[in-house]
Parts: structure tokens; C-alpha cells; sequence
């Protein structure tokens, strides 16, 4: 189905239920070493909301870590957009408030999810009126221990960024760069090295 240099995910069955499921499978090295720390699969199960990704199963062995989640049969928002373009209001409200109320899910049990972004928001289905749900935790963290900010460059929060303490409300800003990005189809803020500081936004 997908995946990078680190992660790939396959379509497969599971032999208990029959039911179509995703397969995510996480190399373990020290790049990876946050995803596939086996935390990842502890706080999926901590978690029960209609608009996140469940995880069903998930098997960890010497050289990687293997999620069985609910499968996303409509795509991401970054699909989305490419195809249909922009939204319009109506549909970006419609959309925020299932991630918010997903997030909202999240923050009540002590969970900073860390990387809001459009590849990691899917569409249940590829019906109109598809609901979204919430995917990819493998950043996330407890609230009670958070650790070096992390993220992805052009959604993380100015807090993060210069290691300033930061909560739930990182997720927010994350939320805030979404719904700009929905609408216009560019990002508030442009991060042109991702090597460098990220100037434009923590100015």
C-alpha cells in the first residue's frame, strides 16, 4: 500500500475475524527507535474513538515491529486535495471538528499525538460523507513524560521547535496549519531546509 524508508504497509486478512486490515511494519534501527518501541502499539490501545485509526493486533520481534490496524479504504487528505482541490468552508469545518473531537479523545487521557499532518489523516472510505480518522501515533506521546520536541518542519508549533516546554496545545497549532492548508493548498509558513532552524515559524 505504501511506505518509506523505514515503514511499509501492506493490505492483508486477518486469520481470526476474515476482515481486511492494514499491516504496518516498522524496521527497527536508531532512526526508528520511537516508532518502533513497542510504546507505540501500548498507547494505539489506549485509544478508542471513531475518528482514529484501532489497532487490532500488533506483534513485536528482534528486527521490527508489526501493527495490525484498521484499514483506511479512502485515501489521505493530501489525495484529497490533489484530486479535488481545495475545500470549502463547509467541508473544512465538517473535517476539523472530527479531528478535534478525535484529539480531544487523545488530550482527556493524557496523549500529545505529535504529528498532526494531511498524510496522516485518512478517509474511512471513498464515500462523499466519509468520516476521517486519525492515524500514524508514532510520535506520540504521554504528557507526563514528553521528550525532545518532534514533528514534521512545516506543522510543528513554535514551542517545539525552541525546546520551550510544550503540551496538548502543540497538537492545536498542528489543527491550525491543517485547516490553512485545506483551504489554500499551500502552507502558512515555508520551511525551505529542513536541516536548518525553522526561522519563519518560531519568529
Amino acid at each position: 500500500m505504501g511506505g518509506g524508508n523505514y515503514a511499509t504497509v501492506w493490505r492483508g486478512f486477518s486469520k481470526l475475524t476474515g476482515e481486511e486490515v492494514a499491516f504496518k511494519i516498522i524496521v527497527k534501527n536508531e532512526v526508528t527507535a520511537a516508532e518502533a518501541n513497542p510504546m507505540h502499539a501500548e498507547i494505539l490501545k489506549m485509544v478508542d474513538h471513531k475518528n482514529i485509526i484501532q489497532l487490532k493486533d500488533y506483534f513485536d520481534e528482534d528486527r521490527a515491529l508489526c501493527l495490525v490496524l484498521e484499514l483506511a479504504h479512502g485515501g489521505d487528505i493530501v489525495e484529497k486535495v490533489h484530486s479535488d482541490g481545495v475545500f470549502t468552508e463547509a467541508a473544512a469545518v465538517r473535517y476539523c471538528r472530527q479531528i478535534l473531537s478525535a484529539l480531544a479523545h487523545c488530550h482527556k487521557r493524557g496523549l500529545v499525538h505529535c504529528d498532526i499532518k494531511c498524510e496522516n489523516i485518512l478517509f474511512a472510505s471513498r464515500d462523499p460523507d466519509s468520516e476521517l480518522k486519525l492515524a500514524d501515533f508514532g510520535l506520540a506521546q504521554l504528557l507526563r513524560r514528553l521528550v525532545a520536541g518532534r514533528g514534521t518542519p512545516e506543522y510543528v508549533a513554535p514551542e517545539v521547535i525552541e525546546s520551550t516546554g510544550y503540551d496538548t496545545s502543540a497538537d492545536m497549532w498542528s489543527v491550525g496549519v491543517l485547516v490553512y492548508t485545506w483551504m489554500s493548498g499551500v502552507f502558512p509558513f515555508s520551511v525551505p531546509d529542513r536541516d536548518k532552524d525553522n526561522q519563519p515559524i518560531s519568529r
